[in-house]
């Protein structure tokens, strides 16, 4: 494993505990409800376990998005705590942007999409849809389009 490799995974781990930190919170200031669990923890279980297995290194391919509010936190505000936008600072229809986002990658040949790991590879697609949780939580279709 190289010196990169290693910095990669210490820059990973505490982005994923970030993550977490932000969605689990305190029990007052969660923003991750009890019936949302089941799927957050799928989520980020799943994203921890791909980039363990690519050693958290960066992927040759990118997920395809032209979300501003993405854009920003993709990269700039990567290492920031907060990674949660208030619902007035995303774009109209975020969650079907997100959704679309979703299903593209979902209908990528198998080779291409274990490309997309590291900084602009599946981990965008799981902060996004924990991000329209967290702007959207009464939209029904969270759950249906993920598991479609």
């Amino acid at each position: 494993m190289s010196k990169d490799a290693v910095n990669n995974a210490s820059l990973e781990a505490a982005f994923v505990g970030r993550m977490l930190s932000v969605w689990a919170g305190s029990p007052d200031k969660s923003r991750v409800t009890n019936a949302d669990w089941p799927i957050t923890a799928t989520l980020l279980g799943s994203l921890v376990g791909f980039e363990t297995r690519t050693l958290f290194t960066d992927g040759r391919l990118p997920v395809p998005y032209d979300l501003p509010s993405i854009s920003k936190w993709a990269g700039t505000r990567r290492k920031r705590a907060l990674v949660v936008d208030t619902p007035d600072r995303l774009e109209a229809y975020y969650g079907d942007n997100i959704a679309h986002i979703w299903l593209q990658v979902r209908n990528m040949p198998a080779r291409d999409v274990v490309e997309m790991h590291g900084e602009r590879g599946l981990s965008v697609v799981v902060r996004a849809i924990l991000q329209w949780r967290a702007a959207e939580p009464r939209a029904r279709d969270y759950e249906s389009s993920l598991t479609r």
